[in-house]
């Protein structure tokens, strides 16, 4: 269920409170008049639930408000707690059974969840690891966008309970552009809300127009409209506006309404024509390059991960197939490369669709450490994972045959959805690198617990590898882990990070660069970092 603003919120503007209050107010006086002993009775027993709550930085929060409620019937529960100054809780008196967890603390996203309170035996501690509110969230849906969009409305939730409206306005915005119809009247309700907060009336009533395009028959909307429009001293025009959604039906009046548009990044890449790759050749270049990795047909690549065939062609109109000479690479070799030193390789799986690196910081220091770069071109996000590994494969083969390379110094790399991809290459092919770079996004064989979401995990990206594969990745491979503070990605980077550290991994490291975020994108100071781990210094 995706968790849209709480009532509680709507104390913070009294003509919302007038409005949503009355639909509410025969439920709470009834509960209120009822027995205290009767409304125990759902959740009164002998188990009890404690945990902690720590920040970011695994510093304990204290004051921190903890509620429970029944996960079913009359979502009753216990009154809320709050933690002390070492983080810790404790609520007694609860019946066996499943709860729902929410926390909620000033400057922090809410972390919600669920608990299970045990009839025979102790419930373990609930220990939770919330996320600042500084936290920069995806500009753009992710994967199936369903964490996307919970992650802009959480966030929004969080912003606007702290009395930040703009900046709640701001995360609401990016959801309800992708949210399926149904939801939209709600979203843009919470939108006009803070609208009105801001002080921005005329906004509010817009919003509350956006909302009943969407969904023309939403009976609150329709309360709230002209209610609202009196207050922007639009009362006519907004009722005339209404008989004219119903006269017109809400696809006449979409256009009048504009909203946001944003403009499609991307595109055929504006790069110099590829040429056949040359053994020597330095500089910024556009190659082809001839031979396959036999190790990465698609047939090969999902076997080790786990796929089924019937998936991948359900998912894939090419199957995963693909003419290498018809695939171009950015190649990037330090001017400086002779062969009497042989060089150390990156082999990078972008997010974007160019392969290469354009930041004079990041060339200068792969001029430092004597390291090649190359990546494939149109082989971002949008590419089959499965893909993206065999053309990252090919390089792997092609290179070393181009250059005199370090084969202690071969590494794959990639940031956001390139780093998970290359996480899966060196569990799935830890034969062919000897470190990985995971930047800003990383993906395990194991399900992992979400920190602040008790009860949740994230699932396995691919399946267990061979006993061989893992003693190798275990032992032979070095991994750098590099997130930022404020990345959306950070807190499961950091628990596989402590999930692989407790499973014995022997070269591991984990780095976090100060103040930055998802987008931040590679910096010459991170990449140098992440060289010098996998390098052992």
């Amino acid at each position: 269920m995706i968790p849209f603003l709480r009532l509680d919120n709507a104390r913070r503007l009294p003509l919302f409170r007038r409005l949503l209050l009355p639909a509410f107010g025969a439920a709470l006086l009834l509960a209120a008049l009822l027995p205290w002993v009767a409304r125990a009775q759902d959740w009164w027993g002998d188990g009890r639930l404690s945990g902690t709550v720590l920040n970011e930085k695994e510093q304990p929060i204290a004051g921190a408000k903890v509620t429970v409620r029944l996960e079913s019937g009359s979502r009753s529960g216990p009154p809320p707690t709050v933690t002390d100054k070492d983080g810790h809780w404790t609520l007694r008196g609860l019946a066996a059974t499943r709860y729902q967890l929410s926390i909620e603390a000033p400057g922090y996203i809410a972390a919600q969840g669920w608990a299970t309170v045990e009839a025979d035996h102790p419930s373990p501690p609930v220990d939770v690891e919330m996320r600042p509110v500084t936290e920069v969230t995806p500009s753009f849906v992710e994967g199936d966008g369903t964490s996307t969009i919970i992650s802009w409305l959480e966030k929004g939730n969080a912003l606007l309970a702290q009395g930040k409206p703009k900046e709640a306005r701001e995360e609401y915005e990016k959801a309800v552009e992708v949210l399926p119809n149904d939801k939209k009247p709600e979203t843009y309700r919470t939108i006009a809300r803070c609208y009105f907060l801001e002080g921005k009336k005329a906004e509010a009533v817009n919003a509350l127009k956006m909302g009943l395009v969407a969904g023309p028959q939403d009976a609150e909307s329709r309360k709230l409209l002209p209610l609202v429009a009196a207050q922007a001293g639009q009362a006519a025009a907004a009722e005339a506006w209404l008989a004219r959604l119903d006269r017109e039906g809400p696809d006449a009046l979409a256009a009048e309404l504009g909203g946001k548009k944003e403009e499609e990044e991307g595109g055929a890449l504006d790069l110099p024509a590829p040429q056949p790759a040359k053994p020597g050749a330095t500089g910024a270049l556009q190659v082809i390059f001839r031979e396959r990795n036999p190790a990465g047909e698609v047939s090969e690549v999902i076997q080790r991960w786990g796929i089924p065939e019937a998936d991948v062609q359900k998912a894939d109109s090419t199957a995963g197939r693909y003419e290498l000479a018809k695939e171009s690479f950015s190649l990037r070799v330090p001017e400086g490369y002779r062969p009497e030193r042989p060089a150390g390789l990156m082999v990078w799986i972008s997010p974007t669709p160019f392969g290469g690196t354009r930041r004079p910081e990041v060339q200068k220091v792969l001029d430092e450490k004597n390291m090649i770069w190359v990546g494939a071109n149109n082989s971002g996000n949008t590419r089959p994972k499965w893909t993206r590994i065999s053309l990252a494969l090919d390089a792997l083969t092609n290179v070393p045959k181009l250059y005199a390379i370090d084969p202690r110094r071969i590494y794959v790399g990639g940031y956001s959805g390139g780093g998970r991809t290359a996480a899966t290459l060196g569990f799935l092919y830890p034969d062919a690198v000897r470190g990985v770079f995971c930047m800003m996004g990383v993906d395990t064989y194991r399900s992992i617990a979400v920190p602040d979401r008790p009860g949740t995990h994230w699932p396995p990206a691919f399946k267990e590898p061979s006993r061989a594969a893992l003693k190798q990745a275990k032992s032979d491979l070095y991994w750098a882990l590099l997130t930022g503070e404020l990345d959306f990605n950070r807190a499961q980077t950091k628990a596989v990070y402590k999930d692989l550290k407790s499973l014995g991994f022997e070269h591991l490291s984990y780095l976090e660069m100060p103040a930055s975020s998802h987008y931040s994108g590679l910096s010459g100071e991170g990449l140098a970092k992440a060289v010098d781990a996998l390098d052992g210094k």
